[in-house]
């Protein structure tokens, strides 16, 4: 089953948070975040500590779900990826609803 947002839904957003690890930037204001794409293989992002959330003692990524299909859904990160771009896909277990 493919669900396509397209990055909105009703003129919103689609927000999700993206589990992964993160540590400090070169600067205050910066995280360094690393995260796993669909294939296990670990993707990493230098990103403003805005786009990063802290939820019962974890912090997580802030993406907008672009596509989910079956188990994988495609993401737009806060930043680019080193070398890729600002895409990719990862398993959908990974997300979490961010809901404000």
């Amino acid at each position: 089953m493919t669900h396509r947002l397209s990055g909105h839904q009703e003129g919103r957003e689609v927000r999700y948070l993206l589990r992964g690890q993160t540590g400090p930037g070169m600067f205050p204001n910066e995280r360094a975040v690393t995260v796993k794409n669909y294939e296990g293989q670990d993707v990493s992002l230098l990103v403003n500590e805005s786009a990063v959330v802290r939820r019962d003692g974890e912090e997580l990524l802030q993406v907008t779900l672009v596509e989910r299909r079956d188990n994988t859904a495609l993401v737009l990160l806060p930043g680019e990826v080193f070398g890729s771009g600002a895409y990719i896909s990862v398993k959908s277990e990974q997300l979490v609803s961010d809901n404000r």
